[in-house]
């Protein structure tokens, strides 16, 4: 089982759930930033997480966390799900 990131904790894929109110889900609204690890560093993190942001404020989509916040957490996502190159 993996784990992944969800309103600010760490949980079990099958355990993540989407309310149906939300935003995204009646309305499409979001966006992605696809990220590398090689060797279990994450290739660029700060420029993901710098155009997520940037990204987040031009569609008006505010960020529930801090983004060095986010930053470890992604960090935390290779550990738990035993990732090095991902």
């Amino acid at each position: 089982m993996s784990k992944v990131y969800l309103n600010g904790a760490f949980v079990n894929d099958f355990e993540a759930v989407v309310p149906v109110t939300d935003r995204g889900l009646l309305y499409g609204d979001g966006l992605f930033e696809t990220m590398r690890a090689y060797d279990g560093t994450i290739f660029r993190v700060g420029e993901h997480i710098n155009r997520l942001k940037r990204s987040a404020a031009t569609l008006s989509i505010p960020l529930p966390v801090r983004p060095a916040d986010l930053e470890a957490a992604t960090r935390e996502l290779l550990t738990l799900n035993d990732l090095t190159d991902a």
